[in-house]
C-alpha cells in the first residue's frame, strides 16, 4: 500500500517537472535576452563617453594639430586611446 501512494507521488512530481521545465527554458532566455541587451546598451554608453573625453581631450589644443606629424599623433592615440 505504501508503494502505490509514493508511485503516485514520484509519478506527480515527474508530470510536474516536464511541464515545468520547458516553461522555465522559456523564461529563463526572456531574461537573459534582457541583460544581455541591458549590458550592450550600458557598453555603447561606456563608449560613447570615452569617445566624448578623447574629443574634448582634443578640443583643448586645437593649435597642436596642424603641427603633429603622423607618428605624433599615432602615439598620442595610442596613449590616450579613443
Amino acid at each position: 500500500m505504501f508503494g502505490f501512494i509514493t508511485g503516485k507521488i514520484k509519478a506527480w512530481a515527474l508530470a510536474a517537472a516536464a511541464v515545468a521545465l520547458p516553461l522555465l527554458y522559456i523564461i529563463g532566455r526572456k531574461d537573459g535576452k534582457k541583460a544581455s541587451q541591458v549590458q550592450q546598451l550600458k557598453d555603447a554608453v561606456e563608449n560613447n563617453d570615452d569617445r566624448a573625453d578623447f574629443y574634448r581631450q582634443m578640443a583643448e589644443y586645437p593649435d597642436d594639430y596642424p603641427r603633429l606629424t603622423r607618428h605624433d599623433l599615432v602615439e598620442r592615440l595610442r596613449s590616450s586611446g579613443l
